[in-house]
């Protein structure tokens, strides 16, 4: 079954702070071009099989905000979509079954600013929380309270999952935003709330290549916040097996990874691009990240094929218009960040 809106993004699926605007259950379905609005605890959740939700904007979850997106079930996917607004989680793919699910987020932007009326833990994207075998791939991620937050876990984050696998993301914050979590991209091998004792299992066998984490050195927060981080925090299970390779970070904290946990290896960060990649070095062609963020990833394969312009800028802008918030063009934002993206990856 497809449900597509026969003019991309002109579809508005409407919440009213009442109910649950979208739920897919069943098998094998396709939603398409719509956006989604207001519901009462989450916008669009999956508990399916074999979904695939693409070209879906998310905003403004109500007063019982929890995941705008929540990927559940399994051999579903989540690409070309944006999330803003309030909520607890912008994107979460999570589950306390500790199975495999084979889900993929591909290619979305999500802009985490406040947990409305929620005193739970925030953060934009979360991947894991005993959900395994998920792909975050050439997602875009950002932070800039405006309103309550309570507990916050990272930008973006990922812990107790095996199996997974985080390439090519860019999570940034500017100079202006307020940026109330610690860590822009966090994985750790376990870590849990009270709620959650006894959940515990070790993570082991992710990848995570290619990652970008910027934290604007004009930022009033620059010299408290780390870029990235790759730690064991208990009481769970130490992890084992979980690769880092080819990450670029800036921010005033330096890199943080514990071994044996996680092995990094070809990170490059520092307080400046510069310093963080070599002066006079491009992002795009010079750095250890350069083809994870100029490519395009494809279920975990890095492709020839380039990622930019980014593939929703006029949705969002459209979007975020409609809404009555301030809009990001999102391809003039990195660049403005991370340096002018050559043809390459165009």
């Amino acid at each position: 079954i497809t449900i597509r809106a026969a003019h991309d993004g002109a579809v508005l699926i409407d919440g009213e702070d009442e109910r649950r605007p979208v739920h897919l259950q069943g098998t094998c379905g396709v939603l398409e071009g719509v956006n989604v609005t207001r519901g009462d605890n989450h916008n669009v959740r999956f508990m399916g099989t074999h979904w695939t939700v693409r070209r879906v904007g998310s905003w403004d979850l109500g007063s019982h905000a929890e995941n705008q997106i929540n990927l559940g079930g399994t051999d579903n996917t989540l690409e070309d979509c944006f999330v803003f607004g309030t909520g607890q989680k912008q994107i979460q793919a999570g589950s306390s079954s500790q199975v495999p699910t084979r889900n993929t987020i591909r290619r979305c932007f999500a802009l985490w600013t406040s947990t409305g009326d929620s005193p739970l833990p925030a953060n934009a994207l979360e991947a894991g929380y005993g959900q395994s075998a998920i792909t975050v791939e050439n997602n875009i991620v950002t932070w800039d309270t405006t309103g309550p937050t309570a507990q916050n876990d990272g930008i973006l984050f990922t812990f107790r999952t095996q199996g997974s696998r985080l390439l090519g993301n860019i999570v940034y914050a500017t100079a202006s935003a307020q940026v109330a979590p610690t860590t822009l991209l966090i994985a750790l091998t376990d870590g849990g709330t009270p709620q959650s004792q006894g959940q515990y299992a070790p993570s082991t066998g992710n990848r995570l290549r290619h990652n970008v984490a910027y934290l604007d050195p004009a930022n009033r927060d620059f010299a408290t916040r780390r870029a990235l981080r790759f730690d064991w925090q208990g009481p769970g299970p130490h992890g084992s097996d979980n690769l880092v390779e080819g990450h670029v970070g800036v921010s005033g904290v330096r890199l943080s990874c514990q071994a044996p946990d996680y092995t990094c290896t070809a990170m490059q960060d520092g307080a400046t691009l510069a310093e963080a990649i070599g002066a006079g070095n491009s992002l795009w062609t010079d750095s250890v990240a350069a083809p994870g963020v100029c490519y395009r990833y494809h279920q975990g394969v890095l492709t020839p094929h380039p990622l930019w312009p980014w593939p929703m800028n006029a949705r969002i802008l459209d979007a975020m218009t409609q809404a009555g918030v301030t809009p990001v063009d999102v391809t003039a934002t990195i660049e403005s960040l991370l340096g002018n993206i050559p043809d390459s990856c165009r």
